[in-house]
């Protein structure tokens, strides 16, 4: 596995997440409302104007998301969040602060993206890569023995995208 280290953070650019590794079901999934893309826009100053690339979409909560226990009895939060329609989602966390948990996000083969402390540059907020597909799996691991209530991030939106 590749991993890189900056600042406290750590973002796995390979390897399986714990439920893709435990060969558990498919998470409860949250479908986000529906987006289309805008109609194509008049030419001004005789360009044409681009087209967006996509468009965000408010995520409410996250209280779809189930605990479930993996073979070695340690617990695993996960949900998918589904925006229909979209070639790619990225997931924009807030008040991100995972300690030495860890937090995943992959296209369900659990091979992604995961991060520690609070995320890229400790700010505790930041975007995702782009994960392929119309769903994104959110797994959260938190360190072993703590108890994890309510959940140490939040998701306020999601970026439908419909160019790859």
């Amino acid at each position: 596995m590749i991993v890189t280290v900056i600042a406290g953070w750590m973002m796995a650019q390979s390897g399986g997440s714990p439920g893709s590794s435990a060969k558990l079901k498919a998470p409860p999934e949250s479908k986000l409302p529906k987006v289309k893309p805008d109609p194509p826009a008049p030419e001004t100053d005789g360009r044409p104007t681009p087209a967006r690339a996509g468009a965000h979409v408010v995520v409410k909560d996250l209280k779809k998301g189930k605990w479930v226990s993996l073979p070695d009895g340690k617990k695993l939060w996960r949900l998918a969040l589904r925006s229909k329609g979209a070639k790619a989602v990225r997931v924009h966390f807030v008040r991100f602060d995972a300690g030495k948990g860890t937090v995943w996000i992959h296209d369900g083969t659990g091979s992604g993206s995961s991060y520690t402390g609070k995320g890229p540059d400790e700010a505790g907020e930041f975007w995702t890569p782009p994960v392929h597909g119309e769903r994104a799996v959110l797994e959260f691991a938190p360190q072993a023995g703590a108890e994890v209530h309510p959940l140490p991030f939040s998701v306020d939106k999601v970026s439908h995208q419909w160019i790859d």
